[in-house]
């Protein structure tokens, strides 16, 4: 029973993300009360409201002007149920249930964003910020290395840019991925910030090359939205944390 209601209670918040989503990537307002068309020009009935069921019943398009919805509507709202489950299975109902499950799904809305606009929403990092301080508070259990760390991590990270910007003339990143890297390494912690950013800068080249491949008509030109690699790296650590500690408690004591 309880299950259930949490399955439907993130299939709600999975929705609420497409909403984040275009809102901040200027494909439509921000809908506070009832959601309209995609095309902004009517209120949606209640059966076109139904997360995942609306979108293949109306085959992905808006019945107002029968423009594609994007794919990220069904991804996100088959998604959240799915981390909301496993969340679920390992912490129940805990105060932990309730920081990662918010936690991983702000952080895919923001990186669907620098998916589509190479922009970070300080708006939506200082949330993310703003967990993971009040994570830090209630669960104070090494953070005097944590802050560290993260002091150190953005500390390297914005040497790095400062140099090759010098050296090369580029930008080897945004300033908004070390500002999103610091919300995620404080909340994270050490050492599990360490193997996350390793993980995503690991699948970001690759990942990068699939997806202009697959979208041709994807505009990253030689840009890569590391944004989207750091929340698919994180949420993955994130999810497999207690697997992730337990191997490292068997390598140190080898």
């Amino acid at each position: 029973m309880i299950l259930s209601i949490v399955i439907l209670f993130s299939l709600i918040m999975g929705s609420f993300s497409t909403n984040v989503v275009s809102y901040f990537s200027g494909r439509s307002g921000f809908d506070w009360l009832r959601s309209k068309c995609h095309c902004g020009e009517r209120v949606l009935s209640i059966k076109e409201l139904i997360p995942v069921v609306s979108y293949f019943q109306f085959s992905g398009r808006c019945t107002k002007c029968e423009n594609f919805l994007p794919l990220y509507y069904p991804v996100l709202e088959i998604l959240m149920p799915l981390i909301g489950t496993m969340l679920f299975l390992a912490y129940e109902l805990e105060t932990n249930f309730i920081f990662y499950f918010a936690f991983i799904n702000l952080l895919i809305a923001v990186a669907v964003i620098d998916y589509l606009t190479f922009t970070i929403p300080n708006a939506l990092v200082l949330l993310l910020l703003a967990i993971s301080i009040l994570k830090t508070a209630l669960f104070p259990e090494d953070f005097l290395i944590n802050v560290i760390s993260v002091i150190v991590i953005i500390t390297l990270f914005v040497l790095v840019y400062y140099l090759m910007f010098f050296i090369k003339g580029i930008e080897a990143m945004g300033f908004g991925d070390i500002k999103l890297i610091g919300a995620l390494s404080l909340f994270t912690g050490f050492p599990l910030s360490l193997i996350a950013l390793w993980f995503s800068a690991l699948i970001a080249l690759p990942g990068s090359y699939i997806i202009k491949k697959i979208d041709k008509n994807y505009y990253g030109e030689n840009k890569i939205p590391f944004g989207f690699f750091l929340g698919i790296g994180f949420t993955i650590c994130i999810l497999l944390k207690e697997h992730i500690e337990n191997l490292l408690t068997i390598y140190m004591e080898l």
